[in-house]
């Protein structure tokens, strides 16, 4: 697509878009970027697989993501019983 210039109606249209996007990316953040929260959602995932204990609380709570992440990941790992540990077993 071409404009005629940056009074263009459509051109307009996209760059009111972009900059609403801009914006609400600015409120919520990326994982990526400082100050990023994650939302509600994921918090009560968390903390119903384990990850994050029943007490954890969003509002005052330190979180790092990428860590939380890989603990979820590691607890669905296969880890397999050792002899010791079999029912019927000693």
């Amino acid at each position: 697509m071409v404009f005629a210039d940056t009074g263009d109606p459509d051109y307009l249209a996209i760059l009111a878009h972009i900059r609403a996007a801009a914006s609400r990316l600015e409120e919520i953040r990326r994982f990526d970027m400082p100050g990023f929260r994650p939302n509600e959602h994921y918090i009560r995932e968390m903390k119903r697989y384990g990850v994050l204990p029943a007490a954890f609380d969003p509002a005052k709570d330190p979180i790092d993501a990428y860590e939380t992440d890989r603990c979820y990941w590691r607890s669905l790992w296969y880890t397999p019983r050792r002899p010791e540990e079999e029912p019927g077993s000693g």
